[in-house]
């Protein structure tokens, strides 16, 4: 995993300088690497982890949706702060 801390934040500085495609596919293998750590922390007993994981997970899958149906429809979207940080950061990088 990109972030092992499970950290939206600390993801979304590991993504800066990709372009929006990859930034969209390291999103979602992400999150699919975060729900497969989240399973195998069910089997060890491992309740605060899986929570951390099943939460980064869900940011994740909100950050896709957010990238590929909002961000270059709107650039001032009025999304979370994170989200708009990206979407900032990427359409200076665009244009």
């Amino acid at each position: 995993m990109i972030s092992e801390s499970s950290d939206l934040e600390s993801f979304i500085d590991a993504i800066k300088g990709m372009d929006f495609e990859s930034i969209i596919l390291a999103a979602d293998k992400e999150a699919l690497e975060a729900w497969r750590e989240a399973r195998r922390c069910l089997s060890r007993e491992r309740a605060d982890r899986h929570t951390a994981l099943t939460e980064y997970e869900a940011n994740l899958k909100r950050l896709v949706a957010f990238l590929r149906y909002s961000a270059r429809r709107a650039p001032g979207h009025n999304g979370e702060l994170l989200f708009r940080r990206l979407c900032t950061d990427l359409n200076t990088k665009k244009m």
